[in-house]
């Protein structure tokens, strides 16, 4: 299923955070702190899921 797609899943960090002084914690979110995108990607996540259910269930019915 995921050959269907061409991107990968946005990054799970706050804009904050992509440029911090640190060259070691840029680009990582905070332990302990859900990004605010956080809940957008298990969103993404869980549609990918319902695709390919939808996809076997349909096949399945076809063959009916």
């Amino acid at each position: 299923m995921t050959s269907s797609f061409d991107l990968d899943l946005p990054i799970d960090c706050d804009d904050e955070y992509w440029e911090h002084p640190d060259p070691e914690k840029r680009w990582k979110q905070p332990i302990g702190k859900p990004s605010l995108v956080a809940a957008f990607l298990c969103f993404l996540k869980l549609y990918q899921v319902l695709a390919l259910s939808l996809r076997t269930i349909v096949s399945c019915y076809l063959l009916i």
